[in-house]
């Protein structure tokens, strides 16, 4: 089986002071059209591989299937994963892969995507994974995985720039607690506004946000606003409407940004094979 999940923006990401080892976080998230391909093919024994990754049980992947195998006593698998969620750029591309795997195995093993067992297992994996495997818009609370979708039928529009670096969310959420605590927007009132597709580009905010000085001040200069996704590194700017992004994405483009023109989904996860 082979599926495509897509890339999440956070158009919020309020971030609280850390409860035990995990830092609350109130945000609203978009699924975006950028993606992943996974492919998962069953087995007849109780092996897992990995192709084109290493070391592969490092892999949050391979993980993945394992953990599946053993919780609901399937078969392995033989896993191929082709990239193009950025890594490191805060779109979710590892809980992507997860995602993928657990839609895959649901499927091929006859598990029930929507059991509390599937929920409870996102839930162990990654903040992200309860939210990717469904996709679409949702405000995510807690430690990402109380989740509650909701529905905006209008197209948003992005337009997305990459940088070389990535970024260690460990060592952006470390900074971030040296820091004094920042001012948070409303996410749930985003969300009811979106829902009502009507758009609200000045609630959007991003407690992690660092600094990359360069583009901030082009985009200011330009008399727009950008938001970092996620613990970094790409940033976007939210545009009215296609032709905005259109217009803004050539303009960075030709002055050195790695930038493309991007635009929200109703759906986290296609089946295409």
């Amino acid at each position: 089986m082979k599926v495509r999940v897509y890339a999440k923006l956070n158009l919020t990401l309020n971030v609280f002071p850390k409860v035990g080892n995990f830092h609350p976080i109130d945000s609203v998230v978009t699924s975006v059209n950028v993606f992943d391909i996974v492919c998962v093919t069953p087995r007849q024994d109780n092996q897992i591989t990995l192709k084109g990754f290493m070391p592969t049980t490092d892999n949050v992947a391979y993980k993945t299937a394992k953990e599946f195998m053993e919780r609901f006593s399937t078969f392995g698998v033989d896993i191929q994963i082709e990239k193009g969620i950025p890594v490191g750029a805060g779109m979710g591309g590892s809980s992507a892969d997860i995602a993928g795997v657990i839609y895959c195995m649901c499927k091929l093993f006859g598990v029930d995507l929507d059991s509390q067992e599937v929920s409870n297992l996102c839930a162990t994996l990654g903040s992200d994974v309860t939210f990717m495997l469904k996709g679409g818009l949702a405000l995510m609370q807690g430690k990402g995985d109380e989740v509650t979708f909701g529905n905006c039928t209008s197209n948003l529009y992005f337009v997305l720039t990459q940088f070389q670096q990535s970024m260690s969310t460990a060592k952006v959420y470390d900074a971030f607690d040296n820091l004094p605590q920042p001012a948070r927007t409303d996410s749930e009132k985003l969300f009811n506004l979106l829902c009502q597709n009507k758009l609200a580009t000045e609630l959007q905010n991003n407690n992690l946000q660092p600094a990359c000085q360069g583009y901030l001040e082009f985009v200011k200069n330009n008399g727009l606003t950008a938001n970092m996704t996620g613990s970094g590194s790409a940033y976007y700017v939210w545009c009215k409407s296609q032709r905005d992004a259109k217009n803004l994405s050539a303009l960075l483009n030709d002055n050195g940004f790695d930038t493309q023109t991007i635009r929200s989904l109703n759906r986290g996860i296609v089946q295409i094979d």
